[in-house]
């Protein structure tokens, strides 16, 4: 259970970590100048942010799930906005390309312009409401389940299985913009980004059905 629990941790926290958005564009960015020292740096400043939510989340769903509704209120919503955001991934990867037009324009993000990686990943996180907002549903979901798991260990765990990703991909994004810009127009981050959104779909509508599910029952015979 552990094992699985780990698994469905990395694969839905990836729509977060591995789709394109100000951090992906800034670590691209600053990578040029610093190379994997910035993703390092900004992987911390997100971290800074990103752990007092997750247990400002936990406390407070600690608090207030004392039945069912609130519970399965939480996973219906994550679903839909898992199938949502794997929707539009696939969507703009299919009409864009996210291996071309919008990494290699990194260099217009205003934050690009901040010169610490540092204060840029604590600023992209805390004034992100996308994150945010995807901590309390998404991430919520995965939370509630961390604590039937295991308690406080098992929001640790959770933290765990999930950063060790904003990290790695942060790190591998700065040092392959401070050896060239030339990669992120393979067709290869194009498909990656594909797959992982018809997982996070795929995830989204389980979530939808576990928090679904008690209520139907009352409708059959």
């Amino acid at each position: 259970m552990l094992l699985g629990f780990i698994f469905q941790v990395v694969l839905i926290t990836s729509s977060g970590v591995f789709a394109p958005g100000p951090l992906t564009a800034s670590a691209i960015a600053m990578g040029s100048d610093e190379g994997w020292k910035a993703g390092l740096k900004m992987s911390t400043g997100h971290m800074v942010v990103e752990f007092p939510l997750i247990l400002l989340i936990a406390a407070n769903l600690a608090f207030f799930l004392t039945g069912s509704l609130l519970r399965d209120l939480i996973s219906v919503v994550g679903g839909v906005l898992l199938i949502v955001l794997g929707y539009l991934m696939v969507r703009d990867t299919v009409k864009e390309g996210y291996g071309s037009n919008s990494l290699s324009n990194s260099k217009d993000s205003t934050f690009s312009k901040i010169k610490s990686p540092l204060l840029t990943g604590v600023l992209l996180s805390a004034l992100n409401p996308y994150f945010l907002i995807w901590w309390v549903f998404v991430g919520g979901t995965l939370i509630i389940q961390a604590l039937n798991l295991a308690g406080s260990l098992g929001i640790f765990i959770l933290f765990v299985s999930h950063i060790w990703m904003d990290y790695f991909w942060l790190i591998i994004l700065s040092t392959i913009a401070e050896k060239g810009r030339k990669f992120f127009s393979s067709k290869i981050y194009s498909a990656f980004l594909v797959l992982i959104s018809l997982v996070i779909m795929f995830y989204g509508v389980k979530f939808m059905y576990s928090g679904l599910a008690p209520y139907f029952k009352l409708f059959l015979p």
